[in-house]
């Protein structure tokens, strides 16, 4: 009646993991980025 459950693939957990911290360093990276150049457009603004 009940289902086993599948057997567990770390290979597979270790990828889509690897996938996701890809995806957080890019996103990290682009808001740094966008600070940086809000940063930098507001000192262009205020001389």
């Amino acid at each position: 009646m009940t289902d086993a459950p599948e057997p567990f693939d770390l290979e597979e957990l270790r990828r889509r993991q690897k996938g996701r911290a890809r995806i957080m360093g890019l996103g990290l990276l682009a808001l740094a980025a966008l600070f940086f150049f809000i940063t930098i457009a507001k000192m262009g603004l205020a001389n």
